[in-house]
């Protein structure tokens, strides 16, 4: 089976992990030919050629866009989409040609989209007549607040694809609602590379007083960091003398300096780290109690069952895929979303739990995450749909 995988232009966050650890799990384990179609030379085509895996950077363009996070950048984005909506719509035309001049385009039995945001794989899928399946890693307009440019919708998506991936239920949900069409739809969810999780079996920080709490992810407004800091600010003083965040993330130096002022304003600004982009996340997360996941709208946060990979209690917003990754209680804690006083109560539970009652819900946390969602499990139920769209081909 030969597959055409699309890449997204930004190969930061989750999508390019989860792409890699498909092409990864499904060529070690299933008789599938993979060939790589990247917007870019980078991290992705350097995966290619260390592992023999053919590809052509074509220079696509997404078909949505952030509408911006500032009301002067909303009002910018507007009047220039016209210059979008003809960038994209040249870029991708000049895309297909790269393709098909480098590529044996009707040799694919399937084109497999990684990106909601990107639509050439549908483009290319209606030219030639391929089976497509499209992965919806987003919410929208709910988790990015991203917007199609015209002409693309949910009938171009619709007529263009054979099946839809959603990486949870919420996800499928929201789509649905979109007008999505519901027969297509399947969701699964993200598998996770366990061997690059490692856990504590002494469990050693949840056994000190203090919790050190991590957070892994963009630094931006959407990701809301902003409430971590405002519920931490919720603590007494002699709370706040217990718990330490540290960020992992690249972000806006802005949006990071004014986290930093709010913090030192609520009087724990030596608690707070930026820590930028980490390589190396699932070997440092043992260091650390607590996980958060605080997302406006989490399509699916594969760091969720990361942290709960290694052991730590995750703390997470009630919104998205939240509740159905985590169980409320038993394998973690979630929280009302904007609620800055009941994340405060979360830490303080956490704050005055004995350390057998955090070793409980952290060892409950790590075998339910190791054995849900694993990169094997993941790559079992992408081929089964592989199979499934070919066989109909």
């Amino acid at each position: 089976m030969k597959v055409l995988i699309v890449a997204s232009k930004s190969e930061n966050g989750g999508a390019p992990k989860a792409m890699i650890e498909i092409v990864d799990n499904v060529r070690k384990n299933y008789n599938v030919e993979y060939t790589a179609l990247l917007h870019k030379e980078g991290k992705i085509s350097e995966y290619c050629r260390n592992n023999g895996i053919d590809y052509c950077i074509d220079g696509h363009e997404p078909i949505a866009i952030a509408k911006g996070s500032t009301k002067i950048r909303r009002l910018v984005k507007l009047i220039l989409r016209p210059l979008f909506i003809y960038k994209a719509s040249k870029r991708n035309r000049q895309a297909i040609a790269v393709a098909e001049k480098n590529l044996n385009l009707d040799k694919f039995d399937i084109i497999h989209t990684n990106s909601n945001r990107d639509g050439i794989g549908a483009m290319i899928a209606e030219k030639y007549g391929i089976p497509h399946i499209w992965h919806l890693r987003e919410f929208g307009e709910e988790d990015y607040d991203t917007v199609f440019l015209p002409p693309y919708n949910v009938d171009f998506m619709n007529r263009n694809t054979t099946r839809f991936i959603a990486i949870s239920k919420a996800v499928e949900k929201a789509w649905k609602n979109k007008k999505l069409d519901a027969s297509k739809i399947c969701h699964i969810y993200d598998g996770v590379d366990l061997n690059l999780i490692i856990s504590d079996p002494e469990r050693k920080q949840l056994k000190n007083k203090e919790l050190k709490m991590a957070f892994t992810g963009t630094v931006c407004p959407a990701k809301g960091q902003s409430e971590i800091i405002e519920a931490i600010g919720r603590l007494s003083e002699d709370e706040k003398e217990l718990v330490s965040v540290d960020f992992y993330g690249e972000g806006v130096p802005k949006y990071i300096s004014s986290l930093k002022k709010r913090a030192e304003a609520l009087g724990f600004g030596d608690r707070v780290n930026f820590l930028g982009h980490c390589d190396d996340i699932g070997a440092r997360l043992k260091d650390y109690s607590v996980g958060l996941v605080c997302s406006r709208s989490e399509a699916f946060g594969r760091i969720t069952p990361e942290y709960m990979s290694a052991g730590l209690i995750a703390i997470a917003c009630d919104t998205g895929s939240g509740p159905e990754l985590i169980d409320d209680g038993k394998t973690g804690f979630l929280y009302h979303r904007s609620d800055f006083d009941d994340f405060a109560r979360l830490i303080k539970k956490v704050l005055n739990m004995t350390a057998d009652e955090k070793i409980s819900i952290s060892r409950a946390a790590e075998q339910y995450a190791r054995e849900s969602f694993t990169a094997e499990r993941n790559a079992e139920n992408i081929y089964r749909l592989y199979s499934e769209v070919a066989d109909k081909k």
